[in-house]
Parts: C-alpha cells; structure tokens; sequence
C-alpha cells in the first residue's frame, strides 16, 4: 500500500469490507457520516482527520507525518447487555481486520490505537458505538527535482568544535557528483 491518507483510509474500508464487519459492503462507508434508520445498523464509517507533516532531517525533501484514521462503529440491540457485547464484537471486529494482520500492522513506522465507546443518552433507541482510532506514522520521501543540482560542483563545510581548543576549524571541501 502506497501510505497516503486516501490509501489508508481505502484499505482500511476494504479489509473491513472483506472481514464482513457490520455486514460488509453497504454497512462501510469511505469518508461519509449519514443518519442511519435502526434497521440500517450496525455501520462502519472510515475518516481520516488531523495530519501533522514534520521536516525530519536538514534535507528538507525527507518528511514524517502523523496520521488519525478512524472507523467509527454504531449498533443496536434490544438489551443493554446485547448492546454492550455488540460494541465490544465491532471493536474486536475492527482490531482483528487490522492488527490481526502482520501485513497491514508492519505497513507504517508506528501506530497507536485509541479505542472509544459511547452510547447515545439523547433518545430511547438503544444505540452504541465504539471509535477505533489509529495513529499512524510514516514517512515522506520527495525526490529531488530534476536539474535542482545541476551546476553544483562542491561543497564547503566549516566545522567548529567547542572542544578541544586549538581543534582544526579548518574548511574542508567535499566533490560533488551529480546524480
């Protein structure tokens, strides 16, 4: 998978999708929240939200970035103990479809999982849900664009120790060879 916010939003609807999580397709929606009728539940929505991109090395073509991807899980049921097993079967649901799999849990440098569950308290429909949150970090690698280097023939770094005194500060020319 090519690690781009779509790309990991995409996959994570398609192996929850193959999982047959909430019923599968038609119960799995990409980047869309819609009001469910309760015959239309359970329902999964994927969005992703809140990336941070940070410069991680002077090279300033090599970038990190921080992603949430979320799905978002709402069921019913007609006891508070069915409702209460049907959120805790999402979750695991969810969790299985992901890091249950080595491919998919090796895909990023690093991922955190924050798990939330609510239930809604403003009407008499027993609803739940529960937020499978993924924090993933991976990198950004642009390359240099063509001719950025042309002309380039070499490179002056003055070092400057702090210790020992007398330490050579001399400049040092490093060649270049252009890729």
């Amino acid at each position: 998978m090519t690690l781009t916010a779509t790309a990991i939003r995409q996959d994570l609807v398609a192996r929850l999708v193959a999982a047959n999580v909430a019923g599968g397709a038609g119960h799995i929606w990409d980047s869309r929240l819609i009001d469910l009728k309760i015959p239309e539940l359970p329902a999964v929505f994927v969005l992703s939200d809140d990336p941070v991109i940070e410069k991680l090395a002077t090279d300033a073509m090599f970038y990190g970035r921080t992603e949430k991807v979320g799905a978002y899980a709402i069921c019913t049921a007609t006891t508070d103990a069915l409702l209460a097993q049907a959120v805790d079967d999402l979750e695991d649901a969810i969790l299985t479809a992901t890091i249950g799999d080595p491919v998919w849990a090796g895909s990023f440098g690093d991922f955190k999982i924050t798990v939330q569950k609510m239930l809604n308290l403003s009407s008499e429909r027993a609803v739940a849900g529960v937020a499978v949150i993924f924090t993933t970090e991976y990198t950004l690698d642009y390359p240099y664009p063509a001719g950025s280097l042309d002309g380039l023939e070499r490179i002056a770094v003055t070092t400057e120790p702090i210790q020992p005194a007398g330490a050579n500060v001399s400049t040092r020319l490093i060649e270049v060879t252009p890729p």
